[in-house]
């Protein structure tokens, strides 16, 4: 049998550090989200002016996976107005 010893001040230092770890992923998702979502803006500003609303959705949607599949839809349409129109849908 294992006993061990209880560390109050080595334990609230290991939930620091674990909570820590946690916000540094939780920041690079964060950067990825809204890289991806520049990304998007970026080609469809090649088709001319993107309305407010629309950049609101891109820039609040929250989930990398639709961020990518946007991203590529965005490549490939031939208007603002067109992707808009298939990410309504």
């Amino acid at each position: 049998m294992l006993i061990a010893e209880y560390d109050y001040d080595m334990d609230i230092e290991v939930q620091r550090e674990e909570a820590h770890m946690l916000g540094k992923a939780e920041g690079k998702m964060e950067g990825k989200m809204e890289g991806k979502a520049e990304d998007i803006l970026e080609l469809l500003e090649e088709y001319g002016e993107i309305p407010e609303a629309l950049i609101n959705t891109i820039k609040v949607q929250k989930d990398l996976e639709i961020l990518k599949r946007w991203h590529k839809m965005a490549a490939r349409v031939n208007s603002v107005q067109e992707f808009e129109d298939k990410i309504n849908r």
